[in-house]
């Protein structure tokens, strides 16, 4: 350019003889009608006033072709270094809110929702940094736009839907997206989906769409001195065993749209499994929603059954617990109170008023537990046991607490025991007494112990051993196996012990037999003498029929096996008379004996 400035200077051009305008400036054009205009790549046109030779107008162009270029090239690279330079404040600042803990996930997505873009080229999408495709294809096809707006990559136009406000750049043919802007938007939309992955990963639950536990976590600060309503259904297990785990999956899905929609809260969340919480701003909230909830889930939940092809409707039986205030030590509270409840029949609880009494009456029990432990307070209470054909007897030994002038019955300690790791020590020391009482005595004993105790690790070379230390006869023994939902669980775990310790000489008997959880195949999987009638059969005989034949077929089906049977809570001569008739083997109940500390 400088060479062919210098050339034109020769021949008389001054510099103002030469202009060069951009072509979309025509105010400025028409200001020189007088001058010939040369096109320069497409975008300008060069000036020149007067005449001038062909060779020395091609030397012009091509010298100002050069420079433009360079001047082109250098914009690019300064464009190219301020897209870059946006980009990484867009990453660092979002990063920032996402992982320093100074704004929510709401504030993070709030902040990324204006950095948007999908680019459109010949009415196909090419580029899209988290818009989906069909508010696009909507927008461009259906919707007005409602604004325009303009970015580093280019001039767009912003659609309104009702998920959000779109930006939508349209690449025309004749101006297509530059390949390095391409490369900056392919990287954004890879960071753009992992942090939408994590998002939906951490704050949504996929099977029900409440939010998850996580987030439940994360958000529990903000509701100090709000109420919590949390949900347990008590029989999902139930249901995916009659119906099937994908039948129980549409009910919890099914359940969770009750949840969102009776509730009218934002704040709702699947915690854990068939677990929910809802947190309502007091008290009275979370009262009225679960009136409410429970009139709608009376007539059962409608899910549509795969296999059957039909609809099915599941009855659904629910828990509700209501914590009046959340505060720092919910998280703990709330997990005691989905133990405690476990096997309540109330369908509505409220913690303060109900579990809340129980819990420090339990650490008053713990309490006294300890001191019973440490100053040898865990005594046995002994109760005679007759045989109605021989008249001989045995004794059962009942655990007990003295704490001065007061006795603890089992039922006030031994859940908390259980809860706090104390029972096995409690356990341990009634077996020591035991074998202590039947060497002074000569008498047969039966102790309880539960499957817990078969199954604790060191339970059968602790009882073998001590028993040989002993000197006393295995067969002095009856481990009395109290029937639980537990035995019914692990049973097949137990039995390869019980065989051990029949093979050793003890005697084994199963404790409430009839309770709820019996099954008749415990008496021919396992190698059981003695089974002890449940009480609660026993002493409503002389007023209940059906009573009278449970319990005459549970003689007549042992008789038959070869198995004694006790029957417990004789406490009437006019029950004694009835289970003599029946056939019973061995009576026990006040009316025989009371516990007492010495035989």
């Amino acid at each position: 350019m400088l060479k062919a400035i210098s050339e034109c200077i020769k021949e008389g051009f001054e510099l103002e003889d030469v202009k060069v305008v951009s072509r979309g400036k025509g105010d400025i054009l028409n200001k020189y009608s007088d001058y010939k205009k040369i096109p320069v790549l497409n975008q300008y046109f060069l000036l020149i006033k007067g005449d001038i030779s062909y060779k020395k107008q091609h030397l012009i162009k091509k010298s100002l072709e050069d420079i433009l270029k360079s001047l082109q090239n250098s914009s690019h690279k300064v464009k190219k270094l301020s897209i870059l330079e946006k980009e990484l404040e867009t990453i660092l600042r979002a990063n920032e809110i996402f992982f320093s803990g100074e704004g929510s996930l709401e504030d993070f997505f709030l902040f990324l929702k204006n950095k948007k873009y999908a680019v459109v080229e010949n009415n196909k999408v090419i580029l899209n940094t988290g818009i989906d495709k069909f508010s696009i294809t909507t927008s461009l096809g259906k919707l007005k736009k409602v604004d325009e707006f303009s970015t580093s990559f280019g001039k767009g136009e912003t659609y309104a839907l009702k998920t959000g406000m779109y930006q939508i750049i349209v690449q025309s043919e004749k101006e297509p997206l530059d390949p390095f802007l391409k490369k900056v938007l392919k990287s954004r939309l890879l960071w753009l989906n992992k942090i939408y992955y994590e998002k939906y990963q951490y704050s949504v639950d996929e099977l029900t769409g409440l939010f998850t536990r996580k987030k439940f976590l994360n958000d529990l600060p903000k509701f100090k001195n709000r109420s919590c309503l949390l949900i347990n259904l008590k029989n999902f297990r139930f249901i995916n065993e009659i119906y099937s785990p994908q039948v129980g999956d549409k009910v919890l899905q099914e359940f969770a749209i009750l949840l969102k929609k009776k509730s009218l809260s934002e704040n709702v969340y699947r915690i854990f499994g068939d677990k929910f919480a809802i947190v309502f701003n007091n008290e009275d909230q979370s009262i009225n929603f679960y009136r409410n909830i429970v009139k709608f889930l009376q007539s059962g939940i409608k899910v549509f059954h795969e296999v059957l092809n039909e609809y099915v409707t599941v009855n659904v039986q629910v828990k509700f617990i209501i914590i009046k205030k959340i505060d720092s030590n919910f998280l703990e509270r709330a997990m005691i109170a989905f133990k405690k409840t476990a096997y309540q029949e109330k369908d509505l609880i409220i913690y303060e008023d109900t579990i809340l009494p129980q819990m420090e009456k339990e650490l008053k029990s713990i309490e006294v537990i300890q001191k019973a432990i440490e100053n040898d307070k865990v005594i046995p209470a002994f109760q005679k046991i007759v045989n109605l054909n021989t008249g001989s007897e045995y004794y059962e030994a009942l655990m007990r607490i003295k704490s001065g002038r007061k006795v603890y019955l089992p039922g006030d300690f031994l859940t908390p025991a259980k809860e706090t790791g104390l029972y096995p020590k409690l356990s341990n020391i009634m077996f020591d007494k035991v074998v202590e009482a039947i060497k002074n005595t000569g008498y047969k004993i039966s102790i309880n112990i539960e499957i817990t105790d078969i199954l604790r690790k060191n339970f059968i070379d602790y009882t073998i051993k001590k028993i040989k230390r002993s000197g006393v006869s295995p067969d002095k023994i009856i481990l009395e196996l109290t029937e639980t939902e537990d035995m019914s669980r692990m049973i097949r775990y137990a039995q390869d012990i019980l065989q051990t310790l029949k093979r050793e000489g003890f005697y084994i008997s199963i404790d409430d037999f009839g309770s709820g959880y019996s099954n008749f195949s415990y008496l021919t999987k396992l190698p059981v003498d003695i089974i002890k009638i449940d009480g609660s059969l026993i002493k409503n005989l002389e007023k209940s029929r059906k009573n009278l034949l449970i319990v005459k077929s549970i003689i007549s089906m042992s008789k038959l096996l070869g198995i004694e049977t006790v029957a417990e809570f004789v406490n009437s001569r006019e029950i004694y008379q009835i289970v003599e008739n029946l056939g019973v083997d061995y009576v026990q109940g006040f009316y025989i004996d009371k516990p007492k500390f010495k035989i």
